[in-house]
């Protein structure tokens, strides 16, 4: 009896099909073309998700002698587009697109940059039994009033609503005008998710609407009075996902306290950058039992809604952002650590590392994602060795961040306009807080607020100040001098040295995400380096700046990737200051 040559797992279809999902673009091109088993394999992997904007397929249709790009013939065409569930266009930029797009007939998810066109439509109407999810992104342009194209087609919301099976919708920079709002809102009822962002609708229907299936809204600078946005929300009785961002930090008004009745099932509420009172944030979260998701960073969050955690009224509530919100101390946030034992995900700013370490204990033991910029370190190694040992306690952490998030950071910049001369400008909560004065007299100056909660600018005159508090302001400070004072305000930092305790973090066999880049004076050596490379099996990126110097960061980066390839390094350096 012969036996059979046993054949490689990588010749298996299925075990091809599952690899190739994992792969990105130009890797799965490169499998793609090692062999025909390989080719065939793959090639519905390939085709399922299609980007006409980045122009990925044009090594596929290559005459590799001749180095010439060559088009597909109509029957590779239609074998190919069968495949397709997914694309992304930006109209008509290539042949190839004109020649694929009218054989899609099994489109799922469709994400639109600027084109509204007849073939758009009729793509639309042709994978109307199939389509579940629209993106559609129109992009700002003061020509846009002036030039039409001329296949423009104004009755996009009428097409989509032939398709069945649409649950999710995602507008932005886009406008909802009276014509087109009555299909617009009978869209509306037959989806499950919605997502405005930047966006001009200019009515409301004046009759009582109901829309039971939308379980998910998120309201993003959306153009429209807000008592007409929170009706909007009122129609949603089935609602359990809710964002809202105001345009130009509306404040919220007293409409917003019919959620909870309004929206009985609602579990994760977004009302980040929204100028509210305490007491009405309050008031939603008391009345909202099954609350699970709250994200109040840069909002009114402060006493009253501390005090609904403690007392254990939000009792479903597992993930908490309260970062840069003034009003909250790092008494309540030690607090808010030591009570609120269900908490899965917390994000805070400034906490001293003397009040972390203070008693009682921490007690949110399940926490999964924790994020802390912790102060008044000043390289104290008593102080650090506990709170590794307080954060030791925390085994059932994945994401671990220190120092400012990504989003805060970097070095805000404002502007005032103050008659007589100086401006203020302010920051949320970083490292320091540019204001730059435009004043009418000769007094115009750039200020450089003091590190800490915000900044502003100062100089002669009265000052327009952008936040809600300024601490200290420095005025007729020169431009060209800032970048000194800032290395001269260096904020002090967790030293992650294992002399200093960092070993005691052992237990953390779950991590997965070490952050640390809003740190400025991290220290680390080889011995460290490789201590993480044992220690944290899960880890999958690391996220800072190893050593300030050049030469030795350099070494350690090479030490990590030699360790632990699978580790992914993303290394900021926020010495290297970015206005925005």
């Amino acid at each position: 009896m012969t036996l059979s040559p046993v054949k490689s797992p990588l010749l298996l279809p299925e075990i091809l099909v599952n690899i190739g999902r994992f792969l990105a673009k130009r890797e799965l091109i490169a499998c793609f073309q090692v062999c025909s088993t390989w080719h065939a394999a793959l090639e519905p992997v390939l085709w399922a998700d299609l980007n006409f904007e980045k122009q990925l397929l044009q090594s596929y249709f290559v005459d590799a002698e001749r180095q010439v790009r060559i088009l597909p013939d109509p029957p590779t065409i239609q074998r190919l587009a069968r495949h397709i569930t997914s694309i992304r266009y930006r109209g008509c930029q290539s042949p190839i697109s004109l020649l694929i797009l009218p054989h899609i007939v099994r489109l799922t998810r469709l994400r639109v940059f600027h084109h509204s066109s007849a073939t758009l439509r009729s793509l639309i109407l042709r994978n109307a039994a199939t389509l579940v999810h629209i993106h559609w992104e129109e992009q700002y342009s003061e020509l846009a009033s002036v030039y039409r194209p001329p296949d423009l087609v104004d009755d996009m919301f009428s097409v989509m609503v032939q398709c069945q099976h649409l649950r999710t919708l995602t507008l932005t920079r886009s406008t909802v005008s009276e014509s087109q709002a009555q299909p617009f809102y009978q869209l509306l009822q037959q989806l499950h998710s919605i997502t405005l962002s930047s966006t001009n609708i200019h009515s409301f229907p004046s009759d009582p609407i109901h829309f039971p299936n939308i379980d998910s809204l998120a309201l993003l600078g959306v153009d429209m009075d807000p008592k007409q946005q929170f009706k909007l929300v009122a129609s949603c009785p089935n609602l359990a996902t809710f964002s809202w961002k105001a345009r130009a930090r509306t404040p919220i008004t007293a409409d917003a306290l019919a959620l909870p009745t309004t929206c009985p099932r609602l579990t994760a509420l977004d009302l980040s950058r929204c100028e509210s009172s305490d007491s009405i944030m309050a008031q939603i979260m008391q009345k909202s039992p099954h609350l699970t998701f709250l994200d109040a960073s840069r909002s009114s969050f402060g006493p009253a809604c501390f005090k609904i955690l403690v007392r254990n009224q939000s009792r479903a509530l597992q993930h908490l952002d309260v970062r840069t919100c003034w009003d909250v101390t790092p008494e309540m946030i030690h607090a808010i650590m030591v009570y609120c034992q269900r908490l899965v995900s917390f994000q805070a700013s400034d906490i001293p590392a003397r009040v972390l370490i203070q008693e009682p204990q921490i007690q949110c033991l399940q926490l999964e994602i924790l994020t802390l910029n912790l102060t008044e370190i000043a390289q104290d190694k008593t102080i650090q060795f506990r709170v590794y040992e307080q954060l030791a306690r925390l085994t059932r952490l994945k994401i671990l961040t220190f120092g400012p998030a990504a989003e805060n950071s970097r070095i805000g910049a404002g502007a005032g306009i103050a008659a007589g001369g100086g401006g203020g400008g302010a920051a949320p909560r970083t490292w320091m807080g540019i204001g730059m004065g435009v004043g009418t007299g000769t007094n115009a100056a750039a200020g450089v607020g003091a590190a800490g909660n915000a900044g502003g600018g100062g100089g002669g005159g009265a000052a327009v100040a952008g936040a809600r508090r300024l601490q200290h302001a420095i005025g007729s400070t020169p431009l060209n001098n800032m970048m000194t004072t800032l290395k001269k305000d260096e904020p002090d930092s967790m030293d992650f040295r294992l002399k200093y305790g960092l070993a005691q973090l052992a237990t953390l066999k779950q991590l997965e995400e070490f952050r640390f880049e809003g740190l400025v004076l991290c220290k680390m050596d080889v011995d460290e380096i490789q201590w993480i490379a044992n220690a944290w099996k899960s880890l999958r990126m690391v996220r800072g700046v190893l050593h300030k110097e050049k030469r030795r960061r350099a070494r350690l980066e090479s030490k990590l990737r030699e360790l632990r390839p699978d580790v992914r390094l993303v290394s900021i350096d926020m010495c290297k200051v970015t206005l925005f």
